[in-house]
C-alpha cells in the first residue's frame, strides 16, 4: 500500500507543469490524417503560474520519422511573439513534419485562457499527411530555452508535452482493399 501511494505521488508530481520553469508542449488540431490532409500544428508555451507570461523561447520540433508529414508553408508567430527590438524572430527550415532552429521574443503581455491555465499560442505550421505510419513530434530546446518575465527572475525549460500524429489509409482505399480481398476469396473457392 506504502509502495502504491508513492508511486501516485510521484505520478502526480511528473504530471504537473513544472512551475517557476517554461513549459512546452506541441498541439495538433488532428491526431489522425488520411493521406493527402492537412493539419494545424501549434507550439505553446506556458509557466504553470496564472498571470505569468513568457518572454522569449528558442529550439526545434523533432519529428521521430521521416516521410510520413510534408511541411506546407512557414512558421508564423503568435503576434505576442513578434520581433521585439532586443531579439529578432528566427525562422527555421521546416522539414517532416518539425521545425529546425526557431526563436522569438516576447514583449511582455500576459493572458490566460478560459481554464485559468496560462498556456499561450507560441507559433504555428502547417503539416500535410504523405504516407502511413506514426510520427512523434517532440520539443528540443535551442540556445535559450526559455525567458520568463525579468520580475520572476527564472530561465529554463520546464516539461515538455510531445505529440503523435498517425496518418491511416482513407475510408475508401480501406473499402477498395476489403472489396480485393472478398474477390481473393471468392476466387480461391
Amino acid at each position: 500500500m506504502r509502495n502504491v501511494l508513492m508511486a501516485l505521488v510521484v505520478v502526480t508530481f511528473l504530471a504537473t507543469p513544472s512551475l517557476g520553469l517554461v513549459n512546452v508542449r506541441i498541439v495538433p488540431a488532428q491526431t489522425q490524417l488520411d493521406i493527402g490532409e492537412q493539419t494545424v500544428v501549434t507550439i505553446e508555451v506556458g509557466t504553470g503560474e496564472v498571470g505569468v507570461g513568457v518572454y522569449a523561447l528558442s529550439g526545434s520540433v523533432i519529428p521521430s520519422a521521416a516521410g510520413v508529414l510534408a511541411n506546407v508553408g512557414d512558421l508564423t508567430f503568435d503576434s505576442a511573439y513578434l520581433a521585439a527590438p532586443i531579439f529578432p524572430n528566427v525562422r527555421g527550415r521546416a522539414a517532416n513534419g518539425g521545425v529546425a532552429g526557431f526563436g522569438s521574443a516576447r514583449t511582455g503581455a500576459t493572458y490566460t485562457d478560459n481554464h485559468g491555465e496560462t498556456w499561450v499560442p507560441f507559433a504555428t505550421y502547417t503539416v500535410m499527411a504523405v504516407a502511413l505510419g506514426t510520427v512523434d513530434l517532440d520539443f528540443v530546446e535551442g540556445s535559450f530555452a526559455g525567458w520568463m518575465p525579468v520580475d520572476s527572475n527564472m530561465r529554463g525549460l520546464g516539461m515538455v508535452t510531445p505529440a503523435m500524429v498517425a496518418v491511416t489509409p482513407e475510408p475508401a482505399t480501406m473499402a477498395l482493399l476489403a472489396m480485393g480481398s472478398l474477390a481473393m476469396i471468392r476466387r480461391r473457392r
